[in-house]
This record gives C-alpha cells, sequence and structure tokens, in this order.
C-alpha cells in the first residue's frame, strides 16, 4: 500500500513539475533534476512511464529533435492547438523555440498542392542561431576585427 501512495505522490509531483513548465520542452533529466532540487525524489524509470502515460492521454507532446538530443517533453494539458508547430533551434546552446506560423502552413499546403508531400509540422526543425548566440557570435567577431586591426598597426 505504501508503494501505490508513493507512486501517486510521484505522478502527482511530475505533473505539477509539468504544469509549472507549461510551454518548455523538458527533457526527463531536467525533469528529474527539477524534482530532485525540490526534495522529491523520484526514480528515472518512473518519469519515463509517467511521462508515456501522459501522452498516450495526450497531456504531453513528446519531441525528439535530432538523433543526438534526448527526447523532450512539453506539457499541453487541454491545449491541442499546441500540438501543432514549429520547431527552431540554436546550433550553438541547443535552446528549442516553438513558433506558429501562417507563412509556414501555407508552405506545407503548398508542398501537398504541388509535389504530393505532407510536412509533418510536429517534427518540424529550423536550425540556426538565437538571439543571444547571433548576438555574442556578432560582439567576438568585432572584438577579433579590433584586434587584427590593432595588430596590423603593430
Amino acid at each position: 500500500m505504501d508503494k501505490t501512495i508513493r507512486s501517486t505522490m510521484q505522478k502527482t509531483a511530475i505533473l505539477d513539475f509539468l504544469k509549472k513548465h507549461t510551454g518548455d520542452h523538458l527533457p526527463a533529466d531536467d525533469i528529474l533534476t527539477g524534482l530532485y532540487n525540490s526534495g522529491i525524489k523520484v526514480g528515472k524509470a518512473t518519469v519515463y512511464r509517467y511521462l508515456n502515460q501522459l501522452e498516450k492521454n495526450g497531456m504531453v507532446k513528446k519531441y525528439t529533435l535530432s538523433p543526438s538530443a534526448p527526447a523532450c517533453w512539453q506539457y499541453i494539458g487541454e491545449h491541442s492547438n499546441c500540438m501543432s508547430h514549429y520547431h527552431l533551434m540554436c546550433l550553438n546552446c541547443g535552446g528549442i523555440v516553438h513558433v506558429d506560423s501562417d507563412i509556414l502552413r501555407e508552405f506545407n499546403k503548398s508542398m501537398l498542392n504541388k509535389v504530393g508531400f505532407a510536412i509533418d509540422d510536429t517534427k518540424t526543425v529550423f536550425y540556426g542561431l538565437c538571439n543571444d548566440c547571433r548576438q555574442i557570435k556578432s560582439n567576438n567577431e568585432s572584438n577579433y576585427q579590433s584586434e587584427q586591426a590593432k595588430n596590423s598597426k603593430l
């Protein structure tokens, strides 16, 4: 009986954690770490089993954005409109942004009509640099060019 109560408390803790991070794409390890940092001990297998249950019930969406990255989970609750969107993944920091785009939806329709290819918008990932990483890169390039200019004067 103690095991059943513990399992229910763990599931509640996992679900509460996901709800607090609605909209975020979270790897299971981040969920484990977040729960552990809150003083809640949950086994990795328990987290995965419950995430799979929540996915089957339509409460979370599972994303596998690249073969080298762990699967991410997003709490969507009763908001089925969150299930269909595109992903922008930063090549530098690995950050993920999900976006809703009428232009991309029109592109999908066009590809379907012109070549008969149906794009799965839940698995579509565009790679590039997020704003923070672009700014860092730009600053580094500016600093490099300044150093090169100083060195050429010597």
